[in-house]
């Protein structure tokens, strides 16, 4: 078996999938102790919510699946309600710097870099 680890300030962890490159999804405590989604990458750990951008409205809790192409489908809470979410990788920028989030039935989808920046890729409702 192989310790993970976790968020920096977490307690626990758990991993809910893996793919054929090793991307390895779950969630954990954070320091404030919400569970939150993560992905083990390269030795890294990082927590989803600071790959999407800040002002997205969404939390997202838990990954639970990545697929080879590196999409990430996991749950969340956007607007006071449990949403699902699909993130997949943006190609131009090395994962996991970017990704695109888009929320199952919400309608929109946006690609988003590490830094914040957003390219809208379809309309929101």
């Amino acid at each position: 078996a192989t310790d993970l680890g976790g968020l920096p300030g977490g307690n626990d962890s758990m991993a809910s999938g893996l793919n054929d490159s090793g991307w390895v999804v779950g969630s954990g405590s954070g320091a404030v102790g919400y569970r939150r989604a993560i992905l083990w990458l390269d030795g890294q750990v990082y927590d989803l919510n600071e790959l999407i951008r800040a002002d997205s409205g969404w939390t997202l809790i838990e990954a639970l699946g990545v697929n080879d192409s590196g999409q990430i489908v996991g749950y969340g809470g956007k607007d006071g309600y449990s949403r699902a979410f699909l993130l997949t990788p943006v190609p131009t920028v090395p994962a996991p710097g970017a990704l695109l989030l888009g929320a199952v039935g919400v309608g929109w989808t946006a690609a988003i870099r590490r830094k914040g920046t957003l390219r809208q890729k379809g309309a929101r409702p």
